[in-house]
């Protein structure tokens, strides 16, 4: 493992990104449920949409930069990859299986058909075409879970190479598909297994490899001493500026292809940030909360439509379609103490136990 550690810093934009997600679904429940004009309704579904993109980007290039700091120093090390691995396996399939078993359990108690194959790719990460043309498991927002799969099995596969060759190795590998995603159309082939095959040559997957990139030159810096440091938090509170500013941007602009180049700089940027600065946040109130925040983002993002569904409910028919900015402050409270309940009270528990196994 690598000797940089954990970096408070990258913990606490877990939870910004989670947060991300959080708004989408919310503002989508909203605007779902009010009777606004079709223009403003437009512009909340775009504004949604767009913040639950920057989550997802966000996390992929979390995970390609986590992943490289910390197997560093393991490649070409023997059992490495089997390693790897496991530990991604103990952090990421207990709590999805578990939460993937309510949704059977939903669909069961509601008397809907449940089919066997759909449940067994769902729980292996295989993606597949589901019954509302979608490329979607039985838990909607594991989607975002068979990329990060994909790219640990690739991940792990070149931790037989040295660091620099491995994970050139990886980048390449990620540009390739892309680059094969953008001259290959699946509108010439209308099979299911040309929709899966589609779903693999994504530019999502670039940040993955943009946050390896980020994570081999933390490397760079840190055995160099070169880390640079900045008097705002660790970066944390420049990131959190970042965001407030891009909501506001988008909240304005049009979509667009300038409006798409920015959200990608938007995305890189908060990242970097928090990613190659020196980590100074030891105490005070951002970074004890942040990191709070983030290390139950897995659970926020697992279980958040478990608490907006029925709150969003809730809301609209209490309070009514008024005070937008109040109805996310309180479904980003809500998320955030449940998913913190659900990582004290069975995450964490569930991690301890598999990894003393």
């Amino acid at each position: 493992m690598s000797s940089i550690g954990k970096i408070n810093a990258i913990q606490g934009l877990r939870g910004i990104a989670a947060l991300l997600v959080v708004a989408d679904h919310s503002i989508l429940q909203f605007s779902q449920t009010t009777r606004a004009d079709r223009a403003a309704n437009a512009n909340l579904i775009y504004v949604a949409e767009t913040l639950g993109r920057h989550g997802v980007e966000i996390f992929f290039l979390i995970s390609g930069f986590v992943m490289t700091v910390a197997s560093y120093e393991d490649f070409k090390q023997p059992k490495a990859s089997s390693s790897f691995l496991w530990r991604r396996i103990v952090r990421i399939v207990p709590l999805y299986w578990l939460i993937t078993a309510l949704v059977v359990a939903q669909i069961l108690w509601q008397g809907r058909v449940l089919h066997p194959l759909d449940l067994l790719r769902s729980l292996a990460f295989v993606p597949y075409v589901n019954d509302d043309g979608s490329l979607q498991p039985l838990l909607r927002r594991g989607w975002t879970l068979n990329y990060e799969m994909f790219f640990y099995v690739v991940f792990a596969i070149a931790l037989f190479q040295g660091p620099r060759r491995g994970l050139s190795a990886v980048v390449s590998t990620l540009l390739l598909l892309t680059f094969v995603g953008q001259l290959w159309s699946s509108d010439r082939c209308t099979a299911d297994s040309c929709r899966v095959l589609a779903f693999y040559l994504q530019p999502i997957m670039l940040y993955f490899a943009g946050g390896i990139i980020l994570g081999a030159f933390r490397v760079f810096l840190q055995r160099r001493n070169k880390t640079p440091g900045l008097r705002f938090d660790n970066g944390l509170g420049l990131a959190l500026a970042l965001t407030a500013a891009q909501v506001v941007y988008i909240s304005f602009a049009t979509p667009s292809t300038v409006t798409y180049v920015v959200g990608v700089l938007y995305c890189l940027l908060v990242t970097a940030v928090c990613a190659l600065l020196e980590d100074r946040s030891e105490h005070g109130w951002l970074r004890i909360l942040s990191v709070m925040v983030g290390e139950a983002s897995y659970s926020i993002y697992m279980t958040h439509s478990m608490f907006v569904d029925p709150a969003s409910r809730l809301w609209i028919h209490s309070v009514g379609t008024h005070w937008l900015a109040a109805y996310l402050a309180a479904m980003v409270v809500g998320t955030s103490v449940l998913g913190w309940m659900t990582y004290r009270c069975v995450e964490r528990p569930m991690l301890k136990a598999f990894r003393r196994k």
